[in-house]
């Protein structure tokens, strides 16, 4: 959760991505053609358009800012937002747990 993010430039927060500690890529949400906010419109349009469901609360990815980048079984992913906010995940197989 972004706190006070109504008070703040969404556009100015950077994102970061690193894979096995080596920075893939980096750009802030300027980058986003409309900005984050334009996003989550469009993806909360795309959301009523198709009824589909959510269960609040739920998180909202604003793109692939820092680019796409290829990734390999067993590899971690970190992205990082505002130097602050972290999210990692490995890559597994599809149907390992």
């Amino acid at each position: 959760e972004l706190a006070d993010w109504s008070m703040g430039d969404l556009a100015a927060v950077e994102a970061s991505v690193a894979i096995d500690g080596i920075e893939q890529g980096r750009a802030d949400m300027r980058a986003l053609p409309g900005g984050p906010v334009e996003s989550v419109r469009f993806l909360l349009g795309h959301i009523a358009a198709r009824s589909t469901p959510t269960a609040l609360p739920f998180w909202v990815s604003a793109g692939a800012i820092s680019g796409v980048h290829p990734i390999a079984i067993g590899s971690i992913a970190v992205a990082t937002f505002k130097n602050t906010h972290v999210i990692q995940c490995r890559m597994i197989a599809a149907g390992e747990q």
